[in-house]
């Protein structure tokens, strides 16, 4: 039956014509996410605003096609084999508005540009997520974070969508968590003035440290485990000799212990091994469970 729904979809007999124009089809999910793995996506689709995205999710929902909200493709493992239904990629839906020392942002846009708005402007509270390769909405979705800042430190408000519902709400972000449930479509921030030349030359140090300390050069999804309560997650790793697998193309990092590199053609399913290995050999020494920051779509 959803194979026939998805004839009919690429067909687009069933789509508005404003839908047809952001839809594509057989999108290599490799070119979409950071880690560079997974197959074919049946249909990607591109909306530029919140009626488009509560249209495509309506008739996904109307017609039994499973569909996936993306950002900038970190955090997220996709399956090797293909993805049958729609991806909903958020990277157009980007809008910024300005009012002083609030942001008013949506999910798609990139949380480095505005990073670097924020320093333009003289504005101070999120210098820590230089380097961070993500969109709005995965970091919120993720409550992303780094040397003490974090993006729920900074966020007043969320526009989220929760059952076809468009909500505003006030919400309270844990550790490397935002909602369980819902997507993040806006969020009103708010940052404090400071001077340009300090907020940089923090930023500039930060983003010294990560080249340093991570392999941002090279195709990851960031960081694999959240870091247990009183631990480090990568010393953890190391201490199990975990540090040195590689299955493939795909291999933990020589640089950060916690984070695993595809170095050349590395398949999803060699990445859920390590990560399985990870676990098992940290759970047997320590007794410690991580748990994956990762999204892994099935």
């Amino acid at each position: 039956m959803v194979q026939g729904i998805l004839i009919r979809l690429r067909r687009r007999s069933v789509l508005p014509y404003k839908l047809k124009r952001n839809l594509k089809e057989n999108e290599s999910l490799k070119n979409w996410t950071t880690i560079r793995t997974g197959g074919i996506a049946k249909f990607m689709f591109f909306p530029e605003d919140i009626e488009e995205i509560l249209d495509i999710i309506h008739i996904a929902k109307r017609d039994g096609i499973k569909f996936y909200f993306l950002g900038n493709g970190s955090k997220v493992l996709f399956p090797d084999n293909n993805f049958d239904g729609i991806i909903i990629n958020m990277r157009n839906f980007a809008n910024l508005k300005m009012d002083g020392e609030m942001i008013e942002v949506s999910s798609g846009y990139s949380l480095q540009k505005l990073l670097k708005i924020a320093q333009d402007n003289g504005l101070t509270g999120m210098e820590g997520l230089i380097g961070i390769p993500a969109t709005i909405g995965g970091a919120l979705k993720m409550n992303a974070g780094s040397y003490g800042y974090e993006m729920g430190k900074v966020v007043e408000e969320v526009t989220i969508l929760r059952n076809e519902n468009v909500l505003n709400e006030k919400y309270k972000f844990i550790y490397r968590r935002g909602l369980n449930e819902g997507i993040y479509l806006k969020a009103k921030i708010k940052l404090e003035k400071s001077e340009k030349l300090e907020i940089e030359k923090r930023m500039n140090e930060f983003f010294s440290i990560k080249t340093k300390t991570q392999p941002i050069n090279m195709p990851t999804f960031g960081s694999v485990f959240k870091n247990p309560e009183g631990f480090k997650a990568w010393e953890l790793i190391k201490g199990a000799n975990c540090d040195k697998i590689r299955i493939g193309d795909a291999a933990v990092s020589e640089i950060h212990s916690n984070f695993i590199v595809n170095l050349g053609n590395a398949r999803t399913e060699e990445i859920l091994e390590i990560i399985k290995i990870i676990k098992d050999k940290v759970y047997e020494k320590y007794n410690v469970m991580l748990e994956e920051e990762v999204n892994i779509v099935s």
